[in-house]
């Protein structure tokens, strides 16, 4: 998840999509070297303590190189990941990643993001929106060319921090719309001010005959 280099004691984890903030998460540590005691803890850009990471020695101590795995809490701000322990003399050492991970302070999505839609029929979907940051206010807004939606385009909506709010939405398909199937809404949510917390997401209408 988090490359770890730059010390004959450590080799690497990898990192895929970044985390979201305040969901449990796994982590997979590779180091080597004759080493005891190892603990791993997050820490900000400040080096101040976010938390810790509980992971495990996986197989056999004397077989190189060590891997540990687990899971941690991410927290809502970038951070690092140390590693610390003892050496075979008995000298202490830590390791701190040289990547520098920002989680994702939210997530939007319908749900669901898809319904077929005779003309002039109605469906509902779910706007989710997930906030990982602190306590705040969303502004949503709807790109919405083919009028499908019926209410206001512009709303607020107050979300706590790692808590998760559903707006429900009607969609109608135009009665007179013609030569477009798939027919889309694309909701944008954001927090001004907060670049780690703005994103979109697409409902599709796919037209059918009666």
């Amino acid at each position: 998840m988090v490359p770890v280099t730059g010390n004959p004691h450590a080799d690497a984890m990898h990192t895929d999509t970044p985390p979201l903030a305040g969901s449990s998460s796994l982590m997979d540590v590779t180091l080597s070297g004759a080493i005891a005691n190892v603990t791993f803890s997050l820490v900000d850009t400040s080096s101040n303590p976010l938390g810790t990471a509980s992971l495990t020695l996986i197989g056999d101590s004397s077989v190189q190189p060590l891997n540990y795995t687990g899971s941690f809490t991410v927290p809502s701000v970038p951070f690092y990941v140390v590693a610390q322990g003892t050496t075979g003399d008995g000298k202490a050492f830590s390791l701190q990643s040289p990547t520098l991970v920002t989680p994702l302070n939210m997530t939007l999505a319908f749900s669901p993001s898809q319904a077929n839609i005779a003309p002039g029929a109605s469906t509902t979907t779910n706007l989710v929106i997930y906030n990982g940051g602190a306590a705040a206010t969303f502004a949503v807004s709807y790109a919405d060319p083919y009028k499908l939606l019926s209410q206001s385009l512009t709303t607020s909506v107050q979300v706590g921090q790692a808590q998760t709010v559903s707006v429900p939405l009607v969609l109608t398909y135009p009665n007179t719309l013609t030569g477009t199937t798939a027919p889309q809404v694309v909701a944008t949510a954001s927090v001004v001010g907060d670049a780690s917390r703005t994103t979109s997401t697409t409902f599709t209408a796919w037209g059918v005959s009666l």
